[in-house]
């Protein structure tokens, strides 16, 4: 983490250092994975290459530790990802995931999305939640990048409510600056910002008039230079909607120069 980016993160979610592991989870009480935006609330997480470990970092609220030793297994899909179903026991602690997952040649999760879970029988808490996670791209790619004033698109669907579809582009360059599109069947809205590394911050004068003064959009870019994504949450109080917390995980799809 990045402390001196700590007041524009928040205290729960902090910024991602570029080349290193970076994820971003919702966390509801339960085992629904969902509850109302108000009962919802984010965090940092982590996760073992081989899908057999997962931790869900809350601030001040503490650390969410899978057991340890989680079989995974993988199946195909039509497009780029994989399926993973990983699980695993100790005692009267279960936990799992539910997850799409890119892999490299040595079968390694070089990036992953969508349902984490753990609780204790014996105790009867338990928490699940959304994510997404991967390893943010190092400085070498970042200073390539900005170096020759790409601009790079990204699609993907969000992860706790996946009809909303998320739009991004990042504008490399000296000052480099993303733009982004949410769109739901309830409703769409726009934001952009700045990014500073391996971090997207929202600036709070470039949502549309639709979204309440203390929305947020923050994340990380991920992966190597051609072979990208973003892990990012968004949280948004839309007029006539209500407030919106969701988190996802974006592919790049386009990459052109700059004019």
């Amino acid at each position: 983490l990045r402390p001196e980016l700590a007041r524009q993160f928040g205290p729960d979610v902090g910024s991602c250092e570029p080349g290193t592991p970076c994820g971003f989870a919702t966390v509801v009480d339960g085992v629904s994975n969902v509850a109302p935006a108000e009962e919802t609330t984010f965090a940092e997480f982590e996760l073992a290459t081989d899908g057999s470990q997962f931790v869900v970092s809350q601030g001040a609220a503490g650390e969410i530790e899978s057991v340890t030793g989680m079989t995974a297994t993988f199946t195909p899909r039509p497009d780029e990802f994989e399926n993973m179903r990983s699980s695993g026991a100790t005692g009267s602690e279960r936990s799992r995931l539910v997850a799409r997952v890119i892999r490299n040649g040595d079968g390694e999760i070089t990036e992953a999305a969508d349902i984490w879970a753990h609780g204790d029988a014996a105790t009867g808490v338990a928490n699940s939640g959304f994510f997404a996670w991967g390893s943010s791209t190092t400085q070498a790619d970042l200073d390539r990048l900005n170096g020759s004033s790409a601009s790079v698109a990204f699609n993907g669907v969000m992860s706790v409510d996946n009809s909303t579809v998320a739009a991004v582009t990042l504008n490399f360059g000296s000052q480099p600056s993303w733009s982004g599109t949410w769109t739901n069947p309830g409703y769409a809205f726009d934001a952009g910002g700045a990014v500073l590394g391996a971090d997207m911050i929202s600036d709070a004068s470039q949502f549309s008039s639709n979204v309440g003064p203390s929305g947020f959009v923050r994340g990380a870019i991920l992966g190597q230079q051609s072979n990208q994504s973003i892990a990012h949450i968004i949280e948004v109080d839309l007029a006539g909607v209500g407030l919106v917390r969701d988190v996802g995980l974006l592919r790049e799809r386009i990459t052109t120069p700059l004019p």
